[in-house]
Order: C-alpha cells, then structure tokens, then sequence
C-alpha cells in the first residue's frame, strides 16, 4: 500500500518525537484501510424485502415442479404454489401463528400443521457463515449456510437477489424470477371450507 510504504522514507534525518507526530496520521489511516478491506472480504448476508413474490423451479431428488413463492411479512404469512410436472398445484400457505394449510384444489384434499416456529423473518440470514463464491450458471455468487448445513443459499454478487437455495435433504430451488413487492390477491391465501370439516380428504404423509 503506497500511504504505508512511506513511512520509511520518512523516518530518514527526524527526531523520534516528529517522527511518531507525522507517522501517527498515516499509521491510523493504514489501519482503517486495512480493516475496511478486511470487512470486505465477507459481505453481509442479504436481507430479504418484505413482500416479493419468487419463480422457481424445485428438483427433490428428480422429481421435478414450479414453484410461486409469495412472501409477506407484514400479514405474516408465506404461500409456495407447487406446479407438480404434468400434474395439479399443492398450495401451501403458512402463517406466523405457526399453523400451514397444504391443499389441492383440483382434488379437493387439505391437510393442517402446526409448527414450531412461525415463517421466516426478512433478516433470517442473519449470523449465517459465509463460504465464499460460486458460479451459478451464469451469475457470481455468494454463498452462505445455516443452522449447521441445514440450508445453504446463493446470492449474486451484484444485485443480491437469491440465485438458488438447496435443504439438507437434498431438495434445491433454482430462482428464476425475483419481483419485490408483488403478492396474491387475499382470496387466494384462504384455506377452502372443507379444510375446516372433519370428514376432509386428507393429503398423505408424503407432501
């Protein structure tokens, strides 16, 4: 760094005293740039918008299906639509009281389940460890992981929108489609009545 290589020269013909008063300037300017550069090298972890809806395209181990995410913190809620190939469309609406709906109008099957935790906040990337980049396809990537391995999760460098995420079980997302800000109409988030019926054609285990 040409400011930190300076200050050897001078050091030639001075006191110690001016010495230490016109090199405690540059010394600390060459920390800050060092730490700067340091900070750098692990960018922070994308933060996702509050309503957006993605496009993705879902393999589980070969078993291909387009999926419509919508995301929707300020209602607390998050729908995956999944095309199933040549097949019908498995909605599965989640809500931040920690109950999910999974049902298939076509087949008039529902299936409720309660989980844990509501959905995910915008900032959930956050203390994810870093790994580095990749290229996905066409798109230099950052890569994080979290909750030891259990997702790991490709951004582009540049624009910071998610470029694919994969699960521990082997399950990936290639986004192909990222729009902040759009969403479902109201009517599509709700349950059909007969999710609510006790006599309901459930779904099976296997979703």
């Amino acid at each position: 760094m040409p400011v930190c290589m300076c200050m050897a020269q001078l050091r030639r013909g001075m006191r110690c005293s001016d010495m230490h008063a016109l090199l405690m300037p540059i010394y600390i300017l060459c920390l800050v740039m060092g730490s700067s550069a340091s900070l750098g090298s692990k960018p922070r972890p994308p933060v996702w918008p509050e309503t957006f809806h993605a496009l993705a395209v879902q393999d589980r181990n070969g078993s291909l299906a387009l999926v419509d995410l919508y995301y929707e913190w300020s209602k607390g809620r998050n729908a995956n639509l999944i095309h199933k190939q040549l097949g019908t469309t498995l909605f599965d609406i989640e809500y931040n009281n920690k109950t999910s709906y999974y049902f298939d109008r076509e087949l008039g099957t529902c299936k409720q389940m309660d989980f844990e935790v509501g959905i995910l906040t915008p900032d959930w990337l956050a203390n994810a460890t870093y790994l580095g980049t990749e290229t996905v396809d066409t798109h230099e990537a950052h890569v994080w992981t979290k909750s030891e391995g259990f997702i790991k999760y490709w951004a582009d460098t540049q624009s910071g929108l998610p470029v694919r995420w994969r699960f521990f079980d082997g399950a990936q997302f290639e986004i192909m489609a990222f729009r902040e800000g759009e969403t479902l109409p109201d009517e599509e988030w709700q349950a059909p009545d007969y999710c609510f019926k006790q006599n309901q054609k459930r779904l099976p285990q296997q979703l």
